[in-house]
C-alpha cells in the first residue's frame, strides 16, 4: 500500500511549480479540505502548514488555513488511512476576541511555534471539527 503522503499528492497532484515534498503535501490537503460539510465556510489556502507527525498509515499537520469568511486561523488535521480509504479530521480554532485581538504577524508566529513543537499547547482555543473519507478507488 502506497503511503498516506503519496496517496493524497496522486488524488490531488500539485501544480508545477510545488516541487518540495511538503508544499505539495500541503497543496494535496487544501484540495482534500474543499469537501467541509459547511456552507459557512471555504478553505483559500495555507498561510503556515507543518507536518507534526507521519508514517505510512497515518499523518499529522497543523497550519494556518485562509477561510473565507473568516480570515487566516489555526487548523490541525489527521489522516488515517483504512481499508475503506483515508479518514480524516480536521479542528479548527475559535476566532474569539483573544485570536483576532492578535496582530497578524503574531498569529502567524503562534503557528509556526506550535507546529514546530516549540510550544506545547496553543495560545488559542480549538472550536470546530470537521471529518470526512476519501474512499479508496478500487472500493
Amino acid at each position: 500500500m502506497k503511503s498516506i503522503r503519496q496517496q493524497l499528492i496522486d488524488r490531488f497532484p500539485p501544480p508545477p511549480g510545488a516541487r518540495e515534498p511538503d508544499d505539495q503535501l500541503g497543496h494535496a490537503l487544501y484540495f482534500m479540505l474543499w469537501s467541509l460539510n459547511d456552507p459557512n465556510v471555504t478553505v483559500d489556502g495555507w498561510t503556515v502548514f507543518k507536518v507534526t507527525g507521519e508514517s505510512d498509515v497515518s499523518l499529522d499537520a497543523v497550519g494556518l488555513m485562509t477561510l473565507v469568511p473568516g480570515g487566516s486561523t489555526p487548523m490541525a488535521l489527521r489522516v488515517n488511512a483504512t481499508d475503506q480509504g483515508l479518514e480524516w479530521n480536521a479542528q479548527v480554532s475559535l476566532n474569539d476576541e483573544v485570536w483576532l485581538s492578535m496582530p497578524a504577524s503574531k498569529r502567524w508566529n503562534n503557528v509556526y511555534l506550535f507546529a514546530g513543537g516549540h510550544r506545547v499547547d496553543p495560545p488559542w482555543s480549538w472550536d470546530r471539527t470537521y471529518e470526512g473519507i476519501l474512499t479508496r478507488a478500487d472500493a
